[in-house]
Parts: C-alpha cells; sequence; structure tokens
C-alpha cells in the first residue's frame, strides 16, 4: 500500500510491502528531497504502528495525507 502527502509543492511517499528476504518487510518513506528511509522487520503490525508514529509526526509539521493506492506489484506474490 502507498501513502502520499503534500505540504506546499512537495511530496513524501511511505509504502509497507514485503521484502525481498522471505518472511520479512519493509516500510519505505522517500522525503521530498529524493532521499529514501526504510525499516524492515519480520511483524507488519510493528511497521503499521510506525506508519502511524511517521504520519503523525509528518501532520505536525503541517503534511496532509492527500491518497493511498495499492500498487500492481503487490497483487503479485514475490519471488
Amino acid at each position: 500500500m502507498l501513502w502520499f502527502f503534500e505540504r506546499r509543492n512537495e511530496r513524501v511517499v511511505c509504502e509497507i510491502r514485503p521484502a525481498l528476504d522471505p518472511g520479512q518487510f519493509e516500510l519505505i518513506w522517500t522525503a521530498s528531497d529524493g532521499g529514501v528511509h526504510a525499516e524492515q522487520s519480520s511483524n507488519p503490525a510493528y511497521l503499521e504502528q510506525k506508519l502511524l508514529e511517521l504520519e503523525r509526526r509528518l501532520g505536525r509539521d503541517g503534511w496532509v495525507r492527500i491518497e493511498s493506492a495499492v500498487p500492481v506489484h503487490s497483487l503479485r506474490p514475490r519471488r
């Protein structure tokens, strides 16, 4: 799942997805400056909690979630 946040002309994109390592998931967020940040865990609920914390922090800094989407690659199993 992808989440998009916007502030003025800036955008942050967040995603929780299966990692390449079997049984692992990753939270990836791309900052407006192009910097990519990642956290990996075997527990997707932990990453969902981290995403909620990130969303609260972004909200305090003036960011607004503008949309979310399910990427096509998340509908196919990873090999």
